[in-house]
């Protein structure tokens, strides 16, 4: 090196860790590269992790991608600025992981490679200039953003905005640290140079995300996607790729959830497959409508979060349950609620749209309505259970749970709405076991204040009786009483 400070390799280096190690570069480089050649750059093996540190300098490759091969199970991380001065590549290779902390300056035009183990960054110009950027390819790693210090959006004025493409060997992209990246360049997909070939899957988060995405583009990519970690909020229609339902342009639920946008409405139903875990579908304040069915690769189950409606218009066969944990689940199909029991959240409700609707066990803290101005039925599964112990049913005439011989119920501390019920006796429950079977109510609430409701258990059928209050037919009889005598009274002066 001209300078005794420089540190200058001429070909590609080798690093073994067997310790930490630190290499520091105590003063500028200039213009003179780190590595020189056509595709310079650091292999990296050992257990150990091993640490960069480019004080007020760059590390560059002067004719060709800069190349990172981490083979190790440490960590490589550069700290410092990462230059390409001559626009060519940053490249990450091997299964290993790559942590770049720095304001780095590749050049417009340039991109960066994933091909496989994770580079971490913790600001959106650990990439590359903030004003031009470069693009990501994603072809077998993981881009990993470290949020601790702050969210951290992936965009820029450049022309591909930090536009992202899922290779062959798909791509994931992760958070950690608790806070948020948005990516709001186009992410698309490749199959290029391979004929009658699907596109690789996106996969949003794994099993340590700690953070939450958000997608502001209109993404082409048509791979599927994969929801394995965290929470990914969608801001466009096409946030989760092609609209059309190709058949592997699946959305696919193994850990993470997803939420709604203000004002996006999107129907994923035709694309949900292949989950297994929860799918978890935060609504966010709108009302979101489902009008295809969500089939039978779906094998845990649906939860529903957040304000506004869901509504479940199509025949679903997912199986493990239904779940409303907070707003409102509209159940407008007879097998909209798939197999599986059913279960609202205190605070949360059920209507359903349909006269009946098939459910396994029935669990409710929350309120309902069955079939809203007509009457609803709820049949449950053969052996499955009715609980209700809070919230609120909104009773229509008609409206009825049916059992089997191997079912109970326990009804407590729920309050019956009886609006609009006129005089008469209604039947709540029938065909259950008569052991076992228990049912009382909070309260009640009546269009005529004057209303009284009698509950009566007979086996395993539960019935009410809807009448005036006692008092109500006493104050009758004698008003009754009362004419009779007024009447007599007038009869004899009238004879006299």
């Amino acid at each position: 090196p001209q300078n005794p400070d420089d540190l200058l390799f001429t070909k590609s280096t080798f690093f073994h860790a067997r310790s930490a190690f630190v290499l520091t570069c105590k003063t500028p480089l200039l213009n003179r590269p780190l590595f020189r050649g056509q595709a310079s750059g650091i292999l990296f093996t050992g257990s150990n992790d091993y640490r960069i540190a480019v004080n007020a300098s760059s590390l560059r490759s002067a004719n060709g991608a800069l190349i990172f091969q981490t083979w190790g199970s440490g960590t490589l991380t550069v700290n410092g600025s990462v230059t390409n001065i001559l626009g060519s590549n940053i490249e990450k290779h091997g299964p290993g992981k790559l942590v770049l902390r720095g304001l780095n300056s590749n050049a417009s035009g340039t991109a960066t490679l994933i091909a496989g183990g994770i580079l971490s960054i913790n600001s959106n110009g650990s990439l590359g200039n903030n004003a031009t950027g470069s693009a990501i390819t994603l072809n077998g790693g993981t881009l990993e953003a470290d949020t601790t210090a702050s969210s951290i959006a992936l965009n820029n004025a450049g022309a591909n905005n930090r536009n992202i493409t899922v290779g062959l060997a798909g791509g994931t992209l992760d958070v950690v640290g608790g806070n948020n990246l948005t990516v709001s360049g186009v992410i698309s997909s490749t199959t290029s140079g391979v004929s009658n070939f699907y596109a690789a899957p996106l996969t949003l988060g794994s099993a340590s995300t700690n953070g939450s995405f958000t997608l502001n583009g209109t993404n082409t990519y048509t791979g599927g996607t994969i929801l394995r970690g965290g929470t990914v909020e969608v801001q466009s229609a096409a946030a989760l790729g092609s609209t059309a339902a190709a058949s592997n342009n699946f959305v696919q639920f193994t850990g993470g959830s997803l939420r709604y946008g203000s004002g996006i409405t999107t129907d994923y139903s035709q694309r949900i497959r292949y989950s297994s875990s929860t799918v978890s579908i935060n609504t966010n304040g709108n009302n979101v409508t489902f009008a295809s069915g969500i089939d039978y690769t779906n094998t845990a189950g649906l939860t529903k979060l957040g304000a506004g409606t869901l509504s479940l218009n199509g025949t679903n066969t997912y199986s493990g349950g239904t779940t409303v944990t907070t707003g409102t689940l509209a159940a407008n199909n007879r097998n909209a609620l798939g197999t599986g029991s059913v279960t609202i959240s205190s605070g949360a409700a059920l209507t359903t749209g349909v006269a009946n609707v098939q459910t396994g066990a029935f669990t409710s803290t929350g309120n309902f309505t069955l079939n809203g101005a007509s009457a609803g039925t709820v049949t449950l599964g053969t052996g499955t259970n009715l609980s209700l112990t809070g919230g609120t049913w909104f009773y229509t005439a008609g409206d009825q749970f049916i059992g089997t011989a191997t079912s109970i119920f326990s009804i407590s501390g729920v309050t019956l709405d009886l609006t609009g019920i006129a005089q008469g006796t209604y039947t709540l429950a029938s065909g259950f076991n008569a052991s076992g079977t228990a049912a009382s109510f909070a309260g009640y609430t009546f269009s005529d204040p004057s209303y009284f409701a009698n509950l009566e258990l007979t086996g395993g059928t539960l019935s009410l009786t809807v009448v005036p209050e006692p008092s109500t037919y006493a104050m009758g009889i004698l008003g009754l009483l009362g004419l009779l005598v007024l009447a007599r009274n007038h009869r004899r002066r009238a004879m006299q």
